[in-house]
């Protein structure tokens, strides 16, 4: 069997435009696949036509090789575009294999895990951005059957957040959790545009809210910033534990430095926060 032909489909929606290729063969079995990438629709598009000469006449059982052949044969990186036009074609070869031998894809895959795979929504929330609208927009998704939703209550925010548009993307959160109980998840999108201090402070008090996640707070390819925010985040709840040790052992209703700051222990730290930070400090 062997590759014959690419075409492209891209598909209209209000909120982000879908990509989708069809891959054909020499023996009439075709797959398909999906690379959508929000805003770069038709970018994605041409990346696939770009691509298509590389895989003709390719077998598309040969699904390792040929993903290597379109990542590594360039010579160049082509950072998410090109990701997601491999990743197009990719699926349908996976989509090709299952249709020539009459199974579905998982059964390739290693077989059935569970009967069924729970949904999130996104993209419902394309309304004014205050807490009621919120929290309506989210009662109307909860209504349809959804017991998961993500959402980014941030409006236009880069890098940081002052303390009233901190206030209002909470307020967001408290809504929407008020309106939909305790039993559905939220999940937090940040769409990585936060400095790691804007990430930790927003993630402290996303806390009282229980969500599921806090996603891409910080940029995903600055390694040093999500590691920034991982110890962090460990310091704050070492600090908290320590502190709630020491004022178990100290009264401060009978102690003349009540207001805790002088307390034995209250700055001690777990072991495993101070090797993440000799590990930060070049100190290992």
């Amino acid at each position: 069997m062997k590759i014959t032909g690419i075409t492209t489909h891209p598909v209209g929606n209000r909120w982000k435009n879908w990509l989708f290729v069809r891959v054909d063969t020499d023996e009439g079995i075709h797959g398909l696949g999906e690379g959508s990438l929000n805003g770069f629709c038709r970018t994605v598009e041409a990346a696939v036509r770009e691509l298509e000469p590389m895989v003709i006449g390719r077998d598309p059982f040969a699904t390792e090789s040929l993903v290597l052949h379109l990542a590594r044969d360039l010579y160049s990186e082509g950072g998410q575009i090109h990701g997601a036009a491999m990743a197009a074609i990719e699926i349908a070869c996976w989509d090709i294999k299952g249709k020539a031998l009459g199974v579905p894809i998982y059964e390739l895959l290693g077989g059935l895990v569970r009967e069924r795979v729970p949904v999130y929504a996104n993209g419902w929330y394309q309304v004014e951005r205050s807490p009621d609208a919120f929290a309506r927009a989210a009662l109307d998704v909860v209504a349809s059957g959804h017991r998961a939703l993500k959402f980014d209550p941030f409006g236009a925010a880069w890098r940081t957040l002052t303390r009233r548009e901190q206030d209002d993307s909470i307020d967001i959160v408290a809504a929407v959790r008020d309106a939909v109980g305790s039993e559905v998840d939220l999940m937090i999108e940040g769409h990585n545009r936060f400095s790691p201090s804007t990430a930790i402070a927003i993630s402290t008090r996303l806390a009282e809210y229980r969500p599921a996640w806090f996603e891409e707070p910080v940029p995903h390819q600055n390694v040093a910033a999500m590691v920034h925010d991982l110890i962090a985040r460990l310091d704050q709840r070492a600090q908290a534990v320590a502190a709630r040790r020491a004022i178990g052992r100290h009264d401060p209703r009978r102690d003349p430095r009540a207001d805790g700051r002088h307390l034995p222990g209250a700055r001690a730290q777990p072991r495993s926060v101070d090797r993440h930070r000799r590990a930060r400090d070049g100190r290992d």
